[in-house]
């Protein structure tokens, strides 16, 4: 079951607008926990907080959109290897990722083919859960 919320370390209450990224998807599948957050550029001052929020939560699989970089630039989480993702090459913004907990393994599904930049971006990753694959 999906829970859908605010992530309270990237929420002002004081803001009448959000100038930083509100929205988590928080699921539950199988064994596995999954957070989805636009973090609308992905620096090291929002990859300490994220850090907070991972061990808080115990979230095993990380998917950020609207990175804003590319992976050589991406700063670096805690205990999460960056296992897919894709950057753009021509324009500013944008970009997907996802990060999978030490100790987790995937295969990796290369998706560029179907990228085209500032109209879909996506990544993609199958896990093994319960003897299914994800």
């Amino acid at each position: 079951m999906a829970k859908r919320g605010f992530c309270e370390s990237f929420f002002n209450k004081n803001e009448e607008t959000f100038t930083q990224p509100v929205i988590v998807e928080d699921f539950s599948i199988g064994n596995f926990d999954l957070m989805l957050l636009n973090i609308r550029s992905l620096n090291i001052d929002k990859a300490s907080q994220l850090q907070v929020d991972l061990s808080e939560h115990k979230i095993q699989i990380l998917c950020l959109t609207e990175i804003w970089a590319d992976r050589d630039n991406l700063p670096e989480i805690e205990n999460y290897q960056l296992v897919s993702h894709f950057s753009r090459s021509h324009y500013s913004g944008g970009g997907v990722g996802i990060w999978l907990r030490d100790g987790m393994s995937c295969k990796i599904l290369d998706l560029s083919e179907h990228c085209l930049e500032r109209e879909f971006e996506i990544c993609g990753i199958l896990l093994n859960c319960d003897s299914r694959q994800l």
